[in-house]
């Protein structure tokens, strides 16, 4: 999940401090979390920047390189192939999908048998 931009974040802050609404309601009114808006309201009484913090970490990626390369031959070489067809054994159909989407592709692999 990305983090919520810089300019979104100084909107709901202000909104917040306006005090006409409750934080529930601003929450809804930007579509974040209530505990969101209670974090901003948190970092900005303590003076703190209010900009998305470096992502943290997370897990490695599960396609190396060279599988992504393998990859994207096997749909260069197969366009109609599907996601099945081209999933190298113990790899799930979501990584390659997931993928898939970010190498955008012309026609891309579509899903089932």
């Amino acid at each position: 999940m990305k983090a919520y931009s810089l300019d979104l974040r100084q909107k709901v802050l202000a909104a917040a401090l306006r005090g006409d609404r409750s934080l529930r309601e601003v929450a809804e009114l930007f579509g974040v979390g209530k505990t969101f808006v209670d974090k901003l309201l948190g970092l900005h009484r303590a003076g703190e920047d209010l900009a998305p913090r470096p992502h943290g970490g997370g897990y490695p990626a599960r396609l190396l390189p060279r599988h992504e390369k393998l990859l994207c031959l096997g749909v260069r070489q197969r366009q109609d192939a599907t996601l099945e067809e081209l999933r190298p054994s113990g790899r799930a159909s979501r990584t390659l999908s997931q993928r898939l989407d970010g190498l955008a592709l012309a026609n891309p692999p579509r899903p089932g048998a």
